[in-house]
């Protein structure tokens, strides 16, 4: 399963470099889902990769109009199979995003990521 969380990642990132090529270099992912071991796990924490963030960050505030006050600080975005769980620790990574003024949606689809990235920016 965890393929088909990536396979829709990748689709979902080449779609919005297409789609919005004026924020391409605004998308990131600043999780870092892979197994690579205990002591380089150690030291990417140490350099800041926090567990539990989502996999995806658009860096693009929200506004209603181009002089309105912003909405969103900008969008997370957690893919998901239709069957994959949220984990404790990203339910709890998410509430402080959602604190800090940030716009957080789980995705389980690419179908459902496009929706919520025209949504956040229409």
């Amino acid at each position: 399963m965890k393929r088909q969380e990536e396979h829709d990642q990748v689709t979902l990132v080449a779609w919005f470099r297409i789609m919005y090529p004026q924020y391409k270099s605004l998308i990131t992912t600043p999780s870092f889902g892979e197994n690579i071991g205990s002591r380089r796990m150690a030291r990417l924490k140490e350099l800041g990769l926090t567990p539990g963030m989502p996999d995806l960050h658009i860096s693009v505030p929200k506004r209603l109009n181009p002089n309105s006050p912003i909405t969103s600080s900008g969008l997370y975005i957690e893919m998901k199979t239709q069957t994959g769980k949220v984990t404790e620790r990203q339910k709890e990574v998410q509430a402080k995003l959602l604190e800090q003024g940030y716009t957080v949606k789980v995705c389980r689809s690419v179908d459902e990521g496009m929706k919520v990235i025209k949504d956040y920016f229409d």
